[in-house]
């Protein structure tokens, strides 16, 4: 049985030998009672883990234990974190910014009035340099230390200026590197559209989306931007034939200058693409419609593709194991070779919707019962004749 700590650290440590005796993977600890993650977990370089949950941020060590919390207050749910990699982390609200030290202590505060009507979820951007904020009214780009580097209207409409903002105008999410920010947004109904701006406040150039339901984005440092978009299913004209009732889920490739897709690969799903997973052998990774997908990053084809039962979460890639990892509507987490056989599963505690993340060679997997586990994955392909 795991030793159980009760009073404000909800922990289970799985010492047993049992559980060392488990011959595909290992629970190291399970903290439960945090609620549901918001946003993939973050990884602080003094061995720390910040998890952003529905009002808060907390910080925890490695195993386990917490070490401070930061509540969101006023500003709504807590989205993607941003830290550059400094002493700093920036955390985003519904057009609001704010700044946490490493150590838990409150930083700079900047609130944008109006906040974004269109925002429902909290978004941000940056790198080392320069922290990107939307809204309503335009998009900022903040330098680390809160002061407002430029601000530029993103929109097309003859009301770009006006801060009462229309109704229609929205973001779906965004994203940066050290030259441009990317951003999908729309200013009318059913007309999203995927925006490069660099670093200067100007603006690159549109790639039209159309009526989409989800979009992810995940840049390649070297100038190209990988894109999974969903779209709805188009209607039939004529009334001859029935309404599809599969979405279109297209993975993108766009080059900053060309302003065209250097290629693009579609399927028909019934849900929605996850985020893209770019690795350093050139594959990319991502899932929808129960399956996970691999792919050529330098030419959109297939790989191969892995049907998976009841499979929710956007994959996580450990280069040095040769493992991907996601989860299931079912509890179960999974894990499945660069070849894309099934190595091993392992049931848990609650549907595993959040991207799995890699630190240090554990596996740490947050669940919709609000529990977060550290687990080690021991299987060894060399007993299993690989």
């Amino acid at each position: 049985m795991p030793i159980r700590l009760f009073g404000a650290d909800k922990i289970e440590y799985f010492n047993s030998l049992a559980e060392q005796a488990q011959p595909n993977a290992q629970i190291i600890w399970k903290r439960s009672g945090l609620g549901k993650m918001t946003a993939d977990i973050t990884f602080l370089r003094n061995h720390t883990i910040l998890l952003s949950l529905s009002d808060k941020i907390l910080c925890i060590d490695e195993q386990g234990i917490v070490k401070w919390e930061s509540k969101n207050g006023s500003q709504g749910k807590v989205g993607q974190l941003v830290w550059p990699g400094g002493t700093s982390i920036f955390v985003p609200g519904i057009g609001t910014v704010r700044e946490i030290k490493l150590n838990g202590a409150a930083g700079w505060n900047l609130a944008v009035v109006p906040a974004a009507k269109g925002l429902k979820n909290p978004l941000l951007a940056g790198d080392k340099n320069l922290i990107y904020l939307p809204a309503a009214e335009g998009l900022y780009a903040l330098y680390t230390n809160g002061h407002i580097a430029w601000i530029m209207s993103p929109w097309d409409s003859a009301d770009r200026y006006t801060l009462n903002s229309p109704a229609d105008r929205s973001f779906l999410t965004c994203t940066a590197d050290s030259n441009t920010f990317y951003i999908i947004m729309a200013d009318q109904k059913g007309g999203y559209k995927l925006k490069a701006i660099d670093n200067r406040g100007v603006s690159l150039w549109s790639f039209w989306l159309g009526d989409i339901l989800e979009a992810w984005l995940c840049p390649d440092g070297k100038g190209n931007i990988y894109m999974t978009a969903t779209a709805k299913p188009l209607k039939q004209s004529g009334g001859g034939q029935k309404n599809s009732k599969l979405n279109i889920a297209t993975i993108y490739c766009i080059e900053r200058d060309g302003k065209r897709p250097l290629w693009q690969t579609s399927v028909k799903i019934k849900d929605t693409l996850s985020k893209p997973v770019l690795t350093t052998d050139g594959m990319l990774y991502c899932t929808g419609g129960k399956c996970l997908y691999a792919l050529n990053a330098a030419s959109g084809a297939y790989a191969w593709e892995d049907p998976v039962l009841n499979l929710v979460s956007a994959p996580c890639v450990d280069e040095k194991k040769g493992r991907i990892y996601a989860g299931t509507s079912d509890e179960v987490l999974v894990a499945i070779s660069r070849q894309g056989r099934m190595l091993w599963s392992r049931k848990l505690e609650g549907a595993i919707e959040a991207k799995p993340s890699i630190k240090d060679g554990y596996i740490y997997v947050s669940t919709q019962k609000g529990s977060l586990y550290k687990i080690k994955d021991v299987y060894d392909n060399s007993a299993k004749g690989e």
